[in-house]
């Protein structure tokens, strides 16, 4: 005969609804934040217009640093490619 599923301890049912309060509570409060960012900025195209420049500068440096990482970690290939290629000879 098959077995039936095993249950979780009330104790388990009870530290998991305890966490899963915890994160409900703490994404309430993260979307009330944002709510009340977006209703200040809304009224204020002068923060509006600070923000999207703000956002675009973050973008162009996010994008530098990208671009940064890469050639960087193509340098390294490389070098690491000569390096096992004098190694070998």
């Amino acid at each position: 005969a098959p077995r039936a599923p095993s249950l979780r301890s009330p104790s388990t049912v009870r530290h998991q609804l305890r966490d899963a309060e915890k994160a409900l509570a703490k994404a309430q409060r993260l979307h009330d934040r944002l709510s009340a960012e977006v209703a200040d900025a809304a009224a204020d195209h002068e923060a509006l217009a600070r923000l999207g420049r703000s956002l675009g500068d973050a973008a162009d440096e996010l994008r530098a640093a990208e671009d940064r990482w890469l050639e960087l970690s193509e340098e390294l290939d490389a070098a690491e490619a000569n390096r096992r290629a004098e190694r070998a000879t």
